[in-house]
This record gives structure tokens, sequence and C-alpha cells, in this order.
């Protein structure tokens, strides 16, 4: 198993909007089954706040055939297309975790 998560901060202001953007993410992918399932998570601790979305997977194969999906829904495109409303530029944080 491995498990993908994606990071990025939040706009001053723009918590409320960015955690029902980032579930909508989520919903989406989960529905037409790219991603398998997917969790979102908002950082509490922070005076910017970040939101997180973590998806597991068997094996990295299976995050590049993913990847490969998402490069083609348009769907999918046209919601991170949105994602300068909601995240500061340059924050976003990829990150493939492995259990020990």
């Amino acid at each position: 198993m491995v498990r993908f998560q994606r990071r990025a901060n939040i706009k001053m202001g723009k918590v409320a909007e960015a955690v029902g953007w980032a579930q909508e993410i989520a919903d989406h992918l989960h529905g037409s089954e790219i991603a398998g399932t997917v969790h979102v998570f908002h950082e509490v601790l922070d005076e910017v706040g970040a939101i997180y979305w973590h998806a597991d997977y068997d094996n990295v194969a299976e995050v590049e055939e993913a990847r490969r999906r998402l490069l083609r829904d348009e769907k999918y495109q046209g919601l991170i297309a949105d994602s300068g409303q909601f995240l500061v530029e340059g924050t976003l944080e990829d990150t493939l975790l492995a259990p020990v």
C-alpha cells in the first residue's frame, strides 16, 4: 500500500470556500472511480491553514495510472482551474508515503 498526499495553503479568508471546493474534487474523484476514495483534511493549528487530499493505492503503478487519467478528465481539470480562488500560488506539494 502507498498513500498519495496533496497539500496546499489556503488563502486568508477562504477557508470555508476552500474546504467545500476540496470536497467537491474528492467527491468527483470518488464518483468517477479515477482515484478511489479520496479523503480531505484541513489543517487547523496553523495561522493560514492548509488543505490535504489523501488517497490510498495498492502500489505506485496505480498512482501513476490515476495521474494519467486525471490529466484527461475535463471535470477535474475545470475544478483545478478554480484553485487560484482558494489556494496560495506555489504552495502545492505532492507526497507519496509508504508504510513502515
